[in-house]
């Protein structure tokens, strides 16, 4: 099934943005700003500030994702299209499509409409063997997928996520990230953008211990009581409720490697909601290798998170030049989650343009 439009050549330009901007990005922040022409569409970074900057990776995974779910749509349609692949690290623009005809009906495929995350527990329901073959085969430039299926390999993955979340919860900036992110009241919510709180799994009591810690000093005063093991602990508890774990691999080379994992990451994300699968992005692991080398942390923190990605390569990835871009937990859902709101596009049609403070 999917949304269906009736077309001329620039409303199938807009429906293609609107496909597009479902895909994922890290705590729902949508960094991005899609521009629709006749016959053509551009994907730049936004012209107010963000989290994210344009060349970072996390924004990079989600404009892969976009290009996915565009190519996806006119895939399904018959349109016949291109992509330029634009400055990867200036965003300006990171892509732009076109397409040479009109159909005369365009339907958004049901894949990306219901593409989700599901970040409550999941079954230890393991992946049918030849789906996992299908996995492993599924390629996308420079990335490929490393499947984890064994309770052991889940469980030493799991080992090495804790350790880099606990570097996370022990790193004001990190806080501040996550904690901007989070939206508690209907009004926040219905700004479209942002992680509704409800989306999260979180035990009796722990909305009000999240709007407690939000300020750094509290959580830098229950880190002296290890408070920053609970967190990471409880990350950990629902990671290892999965039927298995997906590692985004691909080679080290720049931005590209980023953007070609994340729509390898959205195609394989769609296929396995489709499936009746419930899929949850995990970023920590990548994400602090990154500001390693970034040299963004402490002597201290950066010890742990070197021997993290030592672990992480005896455990999954063999060759020197591959990094980790992502993780994906898998497994059958044990509840229906609340799915995260979207930006509308403004009445210039651009889509979308406001952002974050």
């Amino acid at each position: 099934m999917g949304r269906e439009a009736e077309m001329d050549k620039n409303n199938l330009t807009e429906e293609l943005a609107r496909a597009g901007s479902l895909a994922p990005s890290a705590d729902n922040c949508q960094p991005w700003r899609i521009e629709v022409g006749e016959g053509r569409l551009g994907v730049y970074a936004p012209s107010e500030s963000f989290f994210f900057g344009p060349g970072d990776h996390a924004t990079l995974l989600a404009m892969g994702a976009v290009a996915e779910n565009i190519a996806q749509t006119a895939d399904a349609n018959s349109v016949r299209g291109r992509f330029e692949i634009g400055d990867l690290s200036s965003g300006d623009p990171y892509f732009t499509y076109h397409h040479d005809n009109v159909v005369e009906k365009l339907v958004i495929p049901q894949g990306v409409i219901d593409r989700h995350t599901n970040r409550h527990p999941y079954s230890r329901s393991p992946l049918p063997l030849d789906l996992v073959s299908k996995i492993e085969a599924t390629q996308e430039g420079m990335a490929r997928v490393v499947v984890l299926s064994s309770r052991e390999a889940i469980a030493e993955f799991g080992r090495i996520s804790t350790k880099c979340s606990e570097c996370r919860f022990q790193n004001p900036e990190l806080h501040r990230w996550l904690m901007d992110s989070l939206r508690f009241t209907p009004d926040e919510v219905a700004g479209g953008e942002g992680l509704d709180i409800q989306t999260l799994h979180l035990p009796p009591g722990g909305r009000a211990f999240m709007r407690f810690v939000k300020d750094w000093r509290r959580m830098a005063m229950l880190n002296k009581f290890g408070a920053y093991r609970l967190l990471a602990r409880a990350e950990a508890d629902v990671l290892l409720q999965s039927g298995a774990v997906l590692l985004i691999v691909g080679t080290n080379e720049g931005g590209r490697s980023a953007f070609d994992a994340g729509r390898l990451m959205e195609r394989i994300w769609m296929e396995l909601n489709t499936l009746g699968w419930a899929v949850q992005p995990a970023y920590v692991v990548p994400d602090q290798i990154n500001r390693m080398e970034a040299r963004l942390l402490s002597s201290a923190i950066n010890a742990v998170v070197g021997n993290a990605m030592v672990a992480l390569r005896r455990l999954a990835i063999q060759n020197p030049q591959d990094r980790i871009h992502l993780a994906l937990r898998v497994g059958r859902p044990t509840h229906v989650p609340i799915r995260s709101r979207r930006r509308v596009p403004d009445e210039s049609g651009s889509i979308p343009t406001k952002h974050r403070d």
